[in-house]
């Protein structure tokens, strides 16, 4: 009876140990499912474009956006070389309220951040407005900082970014922006020159 009792009392033991390998389990797989998102993270430029030129001094808003379902809340961190584009303000958009950022000047990095009561699917995270700086021919990509990027849900689970897409901003110099059409032999020039000649050989021949 000593034994048997002995090995019953060993029983529950390993259902217990059993139920809760199965329970961590099913959390850990469906953690999984949610690293395994297919959602993804993107900034443009006003036009929706992925690449910008601008001479010193003029400034973009920048868009940044998620696609994916069942955001409730994000932080992201941008990196960008200082030398070619400063951050001048970051405001929210018709889903989420203003952020709260924090721009480091001198080490090119913005990271902002904002919640919202409910969720939204597919929404513009916020606008960054920027300032071109630096001399013609300099450029900056506008990345995400993966590592320090997120999205999350209603329960505040992390949702899996699989992508991030940013631009790339190239300082144009005046010279190039502001190129004056030297009068020659363009299109229209030739189209206008031709027409003339040919004026006035009909008038010639009559």
């Amino acid at each position: 009876m000593t034994r048997l009792t002995g090995s019953a009392g060993r029983r529950p033991a390993v259902a217990v140990a059993v139920t809760v390998a199965l329970v961590v389990g099913a959390i850990v797989s469906s953690a999984g499912v949610v690293a395994a998102d297919d959602a993804s993270v993107r900034v443009t430029g006003a036009d929706g474009g992925t690449s910008l030129e601008g001479t010193d001094g003029e400034r973009f808003n920048l868009t940044v956006t998620a696609n994916a379902t069942n955001v409730s809340a994000y932080q992201a961190v941008l990196a960008y070389d200082p030398e070619v584009v400063e951050v001048v303000s970051v405001s929210g958009t018709d889903e989420f309220d203003d952020p709260v950022a924090n721009v480091d000047e001198e080490g090119g990095r913005v990271a902002f951040n904002q919640y919202r009561s409910s969720t939204v699917g597919d929404p513009a995270l916020a606008t960054l407005t920027v300032e071109v700086v630096g001399s013609g021919g300099n450029w900056t990509p506008i990345a995400f900082v993966e590592s320090e990027t997120e999205l999350s849900d209603d329960v505040a689970r992390e949702r899996g970014i699989g992508r991030f897409d940013g631009l790339t901003v190239t300082v144009v110099s005046e010279a190039d922006a502001t190129e004056a059409v030297v009068p020659g032999f363009g299109v229209t020039t030739a189209l206008a020159a031709g027409a003339t000649t040919y004026g006035y050989l009909y008038w010639r021949r009559r």
